[in-house]
């Protein structure tokens, strides 16, 4: 079952459908009862689920104090409130099945956060804490959590679905000159980004997998920034990446 907030993007998946028998229903994470039509569907059709992947999210990127509250809340309540609404949902249908794996497509924004990403770190680290602890209590149930951290990849979120503050804008913002860097930054990152074939890979492992782990690293960036945040001194590290952004954007 794969879920849209939009069905008239459905023709998109159409050659995906076809070659994975896969049922398309609408859902939005942020409304009630759109996420109680797909369980009252499941129900009907289904009875249990084996996997729930939490893949719903948005970025947000600038500095902190140019972000509005309205962005914040956009940002907390469809990457945080809308994973848990939905597993929230699905938890019976796991239980059903006496087994099962709750995926939760987290970031290495997750483990180790960056200058111009506040929000968005804070709601990966959110579902990080929330997946370890809910890991705990699915346990006796033999339902796994899992956490994938990828680095950035080429999907949609640094295209169309790319998400700056508007805050960018105003020019008598304490920030305003600094967003140019920024941007470049971002395109950098838009021509560099690595296939997300990647992370579908570790998602079928994860799938295929008698226990999986809680969490899994991918993409090298993600690798090299954990290792970095976890053998250096936190002192010596903090104060080297606060060096190198300032260095950078002056």
């Amino acid at each position: 079952i794969a879920t849209m907030r939009d069905l008239s993007k459905k023709h998109q998946l159409d050659k995906v459908v076809k070659k994975n028998n896969l049922d398309i229903q609408q859902c939005d994470v942020l409304d009630p009862l759109s996420i109680g039509k797909l369980s009252s569907y499941i129900e009907k059709t289904y009875k249990k689920i084996d996997v729930l992947i939490n893949n719903a999210g948005i970025f947000l990127g600038g500095f902190f104090e140019d972000c509005s509250l309205d962005e914040m809340d956009a940002v907390m309540n469809t990457n945080v409130k809308g994973v848990f609404a939905v597993t929230k949902a699905m938890l019976p249908f796991l239980r059903e099945a006496n087994q099962g794996k709750i995926v939760n497509i987290s970031s290495s924004s997750g483990l180790v956060p960056l200058p111009l990403v506040s929000i968005y770190a804070a709601s990966k680290f959110a579902i990080e804490a929330w997946s370890e602890s809910l890991s705990y209590e699915l346990s006796p149930n033999n339902i796994y959590v899992t956490c994938i951290e990828p680095q950035i990849y080429n999907t949609e979120m640094l295209k169309s679905n790319l998400n700056i503050t508007k805050g960018l804008k105003n020019k008598k913002g304490p920030n305003y000159h600094y967003y140019n860097f920024f941007l470049k930054q971002i395109n950098k990152k838009q021509n560099k980004a690595r296939d997300p074939k990647e992370v579908i890979q570790v998602i079928q492992k994860v799938i295929q997998s008698k226990s999986p782990k809680l969490r899994y690293k991918v993409g090298p960036s993600t690798m090299i920034k954990s290792m970095c945040r976890s053998w250096i001194p936190f002192s010596i590290y903090h104060t080297i990446v606060k060096k190198i952004f300032w260095k950078l954007v002056r």
